[in-house]
């Protein structure tokens, strides 16, 4: 019944584009939607919604389908009137709607892909001036961090050393820049993240730096789980950058200063409350223990 319905309405050329469109356009959205929803390996809480507005797009989207192929029509008509079709070519719109549905359902999985390989722990930036371990630690608190923006509150500033800051969220990057010299910024790509949750941070202060670093971690959506840290010279430029899995609850202050017990240097702690912590130090600050093992933080 459907193969006849097809060949019915489907194989008159040029009668058949506006329908042809028309079904590409909406079943193309379709499948595109549908394929990245449910391929996604971390939905978003509201993602569920798109089980409603996939389908209301799809009518959208077939209906300017349906208008556009109503132009292609009368163009055709008018440039070529009396066009002739073997029974071969006439497949031809059928074809074509296969192809864009099919292409339409790749095009969402590799969207999903896409977004997956760029969420991927990595470290961006490393000046080779601080060292990294994922280890269990109990040393001394010395200071928590101050919660820079969260989702419904406006950012405050921060100051830090002779340094004060002030925190701009854009659709897929976090610049934090000097309130009193503007050009004097750096600027963090946060499209990994979906979207800002919220931002903290603290100041570091090191026996290396005259000046104390700035130790910022910027969460992503509760479901995404990732994150970025980074930490910043005095002169605004970036010391460490490391995307990496969100392995806290995202209602804690993650990031603390803490105190270590054989040198009395400042470490930054990620995820305290955790069973193993990302501890993050200055490497001429900390003579390292050979009988410590060193494990990346993503892994």
């Amino acid at each position: 019944m459907l193969g006849g319905l097809i060949k019915m309405l489907l194989t008159r050329i040029p009668k058949d584009i506006p329908v042809t469109a028309a079904l590409a356009g909406g079943f193309g959205l379709m499948a595109f939607g549908f394929t990245a929803l449910f391929l996604d390996p971390r939905p978003s809480s509201t993602a569920g919604l798109g089980l409603l507005f996939i389908p209301i797009w799809s009518l959208v989207a077939g209906a300017c389908g349906y208008a556009l192929g109503l132009v292609i029509r009368a163009l055709w008509n008018r440039l070529a009137p009396n066009s002739t079709f073997s029974r071969a070519q006439r497949w031809v719109l059928p074809g074509l709607l296969v192809l864009v549905v099919s292409g339409a359902s790749l095009f969402g999985w590799w969207e999903v892909l896409k977004v997956e390989v760029k969420a991927k722990p990595a470290v961006i930036i490393d000046t080779g001036k601080l060292e990294r371990q994922f280890v269990p630690n109990s040393d001394t608190f010395v200071r928590s961090s101050i919660e820079l923006y969260q989702y419904d509150r406006s950012p405050p500033p921060i100051s830090w050393g002779q340094n004060n800051s002030e925190v701009a969220i854009e659709r897929s990057a976090v610049r934090i820049r000097d309130t009193g010299m503007p050009n004097r910024e750096v600027v963090i790509s946060t499209s990994a993240l979906d979207y800002v949750m919220r931002i903290h941070a603290a100041p570091l202060y090191t026996k290396a730096e005259s000046e104390p670093l700035l130790a910022v971690l910027i969460c992503g959506r509760a479901t995404g789980r990732s994150a970025i840290v980074l930490v910043i010279a005095p002169d605004y430029s970036t010391i460490l950058e490391e995307r990496l899995y969100r392995f806290w609850q995202l209602d804690r202050t993650a990031l603390e200063i803490r105190k270590e017990r054989l040198t009395g240097s400042e470490n930054i702690v990620i995820g305290s409350g955790c069973e193993k912590s990302l501890v993050i130090r200055h490497k001429t600050d900390y003579s390292i223990n050979p009988e410590r093992t060193h494990t990346s933080a993503f892994h």
